[in-house]
């Protein structure tokens, strides 16, 4: 096994996947506005490579502009 791939394989822990998981939220958090629960669910899905269907109202969630 090459390092890179040891690097992919082996995900950050701690204080820096820590901040990167907030920085992920919070620029989500800039497009869906008052869905925490969504966005939640929307990071542990991009982490995992899961797939979301997103449904709700038509034009709910408003983007901030």
């Amino acid at each position: 096994m090459t390092r890179v791939q040891a690097e992919v394989s082996n995900p950050p822990v701690g204080a820096p996947f820590q901040a990167a998981v907030a920085a992920l939220r919070e620029q989500l958090a800039q497009a869906i506005v008052g869905q925490t629960a969504l966005l939640d669910r929307m990071v542990i899905d991009l982490l995992t490579g899961g797939h979301l269907l997103v449904r709700g109202y038509p034009a709910w969630p408003r983007p901030r502009r």
